[in-house]
């Protein structure tokens, strides 16, 4: 799994590193695997943390309305 600590960029970042060696097709088939499984959980990770921003502007901008409903 993605290690939680990673930044939605660094997540990123380590994605296009990750499809760049793929499309290369310098990864060997033992390491295919691996690879993507890593990118499934980073995947994974961006997904929560996208869901979870929109979450938060959501609740934001709710709160904004309620203020200017008083």
């Amino acid at each position: 799994m993605a290690n939680d600590s990673i930044g939605y960029e660094a997540a990123i970042h380590e994605l296009e590193e990750i499809i760049a060696a793929l499309e290369s097709g310098e990864t060997d088939v033992d390491r295919l695997a691996e690879k993507v499984h890593r990118a499934a959980a980073l995947i994974a990770l961006c997904k929560a943390r996208l869901q979870g921003a929109e979450k938060e502007v959501e609740d934001a901008l709710r709160a904004l309305e309620a203020q200017a409903a008083d």
